[in-house]
């Protein structure tokens, strides 16, 4: 066939439309751009989020959310407004009002402990919405959580399956310790932050937002820079893949990295400043923690660190004195068990999300070495949603099956194949309503005053 055959053979399906009509595929060559409501392609990924991208993620945290109204209105009926705060969102509540103040007095209770970005965010709602300080706290809590969850399910789709992805927001939703994403606590804005900066560090590969979203995590947490280690380290593995070991400055990824790193420290440098101009002493966020019982002037404890003894003295003190479902122990068993997921899961996710739950372990496991109780441990492991990621993966049903067809002999007539599914998922919904009722438990206990 000559040359100008074959190019009339493909030509003619075009040719034979009827005018006016496009292709499947996009407009026809030459044709006017198509005009009102329809989206092409490109614009629907620019617009970033569909429909169905949300709807989910909606749906967990709105019963998420009715969950926690519905038991903290039963914890609190008949008493006071204030009981709607407690413990650290006083201190959040009082900066949002009042501001920062501190004597320099490092073992006094001062609010420079408490970085600023939760309680800017909530004075500037509180004042757009002409709402009090409380009201205001808990609009920018919910809103965090939900633009948190719809974020990761992005994130989790792109890298994991999809039923992964639902039973990881169910988990994350009902946590044990989801109470804090609603009661007044920085976990909510910083769980947001740190989706969005996986969202934009490995879905749209855009290192100058993930940067800059780990600047404003520095300003919610000190301990927000230790995202930059993860920027940094996603750098380096780019460039790995792409260079090997070669140092070549000519590949993007170590030049965006050089660029891009001092933009991680942002929040905090400009926090470190403010306090300098204001009280002039720039590291007064870390002095007051002595008041706290923190001090840096500890040093190390090598037998807790290398043998993890505190963690199981403080496992047999709460043993002894909670409820086997008590806070303490469930945050040192998620904590135990974490190592244990990492090896048996790292494999299959994204390597960034392995780095960071290591990292996040083995900084928690030093910052709380000192601590036996370590009685936040919980909380603090609420935002490292690699964990919870982790957790459907291993019990996944398609790997229970495994499982039981390896130890155990299936007839396949006496067990039918809905059946025998089911089964197999009892697992991962287990796992979920132990975590519902833990949930619930937990919101209990705060709003009766136990700290959790």
């Amino acid at each position: 066939m000559s040359v100008d055959k074959r190019i009339s053979s493909k030509l003619a399906p075009v040719a034979a439309m009827p005018s006016g009509s496009q292709a499947k595929d996009g407009p026809q060559v030459g044709s006017a751009p198509a005009t009102g409501t329809a989206k092409s392609p490109n614009l629907r990924k620019l617009l970033g989020t569909t429909a169905a991208e949300i709807r989910y993620p909606a749906l967990v945290f709105a019963l998420s959310f009715a969950g926690f109204l519905l038991v903290r209105g039963v914890a609190v009926l008949g008493k006071s407004p204030d009981a709607l705060l407690r413990w650290d969102a006083t201190w959040y509540r009082a900066i949002a009002d009042r501001g920062y103040f501190t004597d320099g007095n490092p073992y006094i209770y001062h609010n420079v402990s408490f970085f600023p970005l939760y309680p800017m965010v909530s004075r500037l709602v509180k004042g757009l919405l002409s709402l009090n300080t409380e009201q205001a706290m808990l609009v920018v809590s919910a809103a965090s959580t939900l633009l948190a969850l719809i974020l990761l399910y992005k994130v989790l789709l792109r890298h994991c399956t999809e039923l992964t992805a639902r039973a990881t927001l169910a988990l994350l939703a009902f946590h044990p310790f989801a109470v804090f994403f609603y009661n007044g606590y920085t976990e909510s804005l910083f769980l947001l932050l740190i989706s969005t900066f996986f969202y934009f560090l490995i879905n749209k590969e855009w290192s100058w937002a993930a940067a800059i979203t780990v600047g404003l995590a520095s300003a919610v947490r000190p301990y927000g820079c230790l995202l930059s280690i993860v920027f940094a380290f996603e750098l380096l593995r780019r460039h790995h893949r792409d260079y090997g070991f070669r140092l070549d400055l000519a590949g993007p990824h170590l030049r965006q990295a050089l660029l891009w790193m001092p933009v991680c420290f942002a929040g905090l440098m400009a926090y470190t400043a403010w306090l300098g101009y204001k009280f002039d002493e720039p590291m007064a966020f870390s002095h007051n923690m002595a008041a706290w019982g923190a001090s840096a002037a500890e040093g190390l404890d090598w037998t807790n660190l290398l043998t993890f003894k505190h963690v199981g003295a403080g496992l047999v003190l709460a043993l002894a004195t909670q409820p086997w479902t008590g806070p303490v122990i469930v945050g040192l068993s998620m904590f135990m068990i974490t190592p244990l997921l990492l090896l048996a899961g790292y494999k299959r996710i994204h390597p960034a999300f392995s780095f960071f739950l290591l990292l996040m372990f083995l900084f928690f496991h030093l910052v709380d070495h000192h601590d036996p109780g370590l009685v936040n441990i919980g909380r603090h492991l609420l935002v490292v949603f690699p964990l919870v990621v982790l957790v459907p993966i291993c019990l996944d049903p398609r790997a229970v099956e495994r499982f039981l067809d390896d130890w155990t002999v299936r007839e396949t007539t006496t067990v039918p194949c809905m059946c025998w599914r089911f089964i197999c998922s009892l697992p991962l919904l287990a796992a979920i309503i132990v975590f519902g009722w833990l949930y619930l438990q937990n919101i209990l206990r705060f709003y009766h005053g136990e700290f959790i």
